[in-house]
């Protein structure tokens, strides 16, 4: 493989700011290689996408348990191994220090923000024998190609060991602090390779910013997704004539633009929804407007596995700490009962 996807995908001895442990290669190599002898000596297994998915249907023999009860904080480090325990960052975390230790070229892609979806998310990449990229996305055993990652995206990257200089640069050249995301940026742009539909430049009229922050010359301005009751930084755009420029963005997301001022992230527009189908742009009411809205659902519900258990179901609440017994409700009906018919309708 090239030396330099080596050195990022292969050598590196963290993968994020964990602590570091010098073991962790001997003991998962100890661990897994043995798997491996299988297939060793298959012609097939000269492809290291190959490779991976056999390794891949080993490590998902084991239980694991996806949760978001662990604590925010640094990377867990080689330990998420014996765990088998967290959120797709856990897992994937997981999947990248095993295949590093049997050699197996292999990192960390991922979303700063998912879309509108109000949350970060992470997945394995892989390459082949001819360098193309392929993922799967944890705990999914599945490896497939780019292009099938269905999340309206925004903006994808590449974990890297090695600072983007690229970044760093711009930041030097117009003598600006930068927002925490992209100061000590870890990471490279790959959305091209995850969506056709990524247009290369994505213009934002100077028009969408407040009139009072319209003085942008030489700035960096943020391209900003939501995350719950905040909105996060995602790309980095410049003024260019009269249009704040981005670049290789993905769209069917609401974005705001924002700077980095005296240590905290200053929204300087409304929101506005950049259409995937057409490139075209629709700003939301400005300050001070009023519109009526009907909204129907919170999130988008693309990967709700359980809308069509939704109809016609019920959920069934009680005060009675008894109310279910081995999985089934049991309750009298003099009880104080609260019913809301809404989801599935599982027990009789």
């Amino acid at each position: 493989m090239p030396f330099d996807d080596f050195c990022e995908s292969i050598l590196p001895y963290r993968i994020g700011n964990e602590s570091l442990d010098v073991s962790w290669r001997e003991k998962l190599y100890n661990r897994y290689n043995p798997l491996l002898d299988s297939i060793r000596n298959k012609p097939e297994s000269k492809d290291p996408v190959y490779v991976a998915k056999f390794l891949l249907n080993e490590i998902y023999k084991e239980k694991i348990y996806f949760t978001n009860s662990l604590p925010a904080g640094p990377n867990l480090g080689a330990r998420v191994a014996d765990l088998r325990s967290g959120t797709c960052r856990e897992f994937t975390d997981m999947v990248t220090y095993i295949m590093r230790a049997v050699g197996i070229p292999c990192g960390t892609d991922f979303m700063i923000m998912r879309g509108d979806n109000n949350a970060a998310h992470f997945w394995n990449y892989f390459f082949d024998k001819e360098g193309n990229t392929w993922f799967c996305e944890p705990p999914v055993r599945t490896l497939r190609e780019p292009l099938s990652l269905w999340s309206p995206k925004g903006k994808v990257y590449r974990q890297t060991f090695q600072v983007n200089r690229d970044i760093q640069k711009e930041f030097r050249k117009r003598k600006q602090k930068a927002h925490p995301t992209f100061h000590n940026a870890l990471f490279k742009d790959v959305t091209k390779i995850y969506s056709n539909d990524a247009f290369e430049i994505l213009p934002v009229p100077l028009e969408y910013v407040y009139e009072e922050y319209r003085d942008l010359e030489n700035r960096m301005v943020y391209l900003c997704s939501s995350n719950r009751k905040e909105w996060i930084p995602i790309e980095v755009g410049f003024l260019d004539n009269d249009n704040l420029v981005f670049r290789d963005v993905e769209g069917d997301v609401v974005f705001r633009l924002g700077i980095y001022k005296e240590n905290r992230l200053e929204l300087i527009s409304g929101p506005f929804l950049f259409e995937r189908s057409s490139g075209n742009l629709r700003l939301f009411p400005q300050k001070n407007q009023l519109i009526d809205a009907t909204f129907y659902y919170k999130y988008h519900l693309y990967d709700e596995t359980f809308i069509f258990r939704t109809p016609d179901g019920v959920f069934e609440g009680s005060n009675d700490p008894h109310f279910f017994t081995e999985g089934y409700p049991v309750y009298d009906r003099k009880d104080s009962i609260t019913v809301i018919y809404f989801g599935l309708p599982t027990y009789k």
